[in-house]
């Protein structure tokens, strides 16, 4: 049992040393670097709307999301009863199970100050990332090959281009 606590401790030792906490310090053997991965965002339309500004596909789905949310929000809200039913009902039963869930966590005087903006922003990233998967989506705008990619930096740089 003994022999087991030493080499328990001894993983525990060199995993700590050697890893994030360890890189730290200067001696993260074990430690991997971590990958950046960035995709840039498409145009929406070849060009500028207005003199340095492009719209970009990002932007795009923001839109779409903030309007899916109002289109929502008008339907859930449009014939409000005191017995809620159909859409009401459900936007209800949501925002009601969210309301507990953060009065359970900092009490019913701070949950009523902050419930608002916390689920705006929940609502909304919940809406963007459903865009995200559905066909099509990923397509918005001018999306160029990396040959073309590669022909504007070309002449971009001052190179010759073919």
């Amino acid at each position: 049992m003994l022999a087991i606590l030493i080499i328990v401790g001894i993983v525990f030792l060199i995993s700590l040393a050697g890893g994030a906490l360890g890189n730290a310090f200067g001696f993260g053997f074990l430690s991997t670097p971590i990958a950046a991965i960035q995709i840039p965002a498409e145009p929406f339309l070849p060009g500028e709307l207005f003199p340095g500004f492009t719209v970009m596909n990002t932007m795009v789905t923001a839109w779409i999301s903030i309007i899916i949310l109002v289109i929502i929000s008008y339907f859930a809200t449009r014939r409000i009863s005191e017995v809620p039913r159909g859409m009401q009902n459900l936007i209800e039963v949501f925002i009601e199970f969210f309301l507990n869930l953060s009065e359970s966590i900092a009490g019913p005087e701070r949950a009523r100050r902050f419930f608002p903006l916390v689920m705006t922003i929940f609502l909304y990233i919940m809406i963007s990332n459903w865009t995200g998967i559905l066909p099509g989506f990923g397509t918005i705008g001018w999306i160029e090959s990396a040959d073309d990619v590669i022909h504007h930096r070309e002449v971009a740089e001052g190179g010759q281009a073919n």
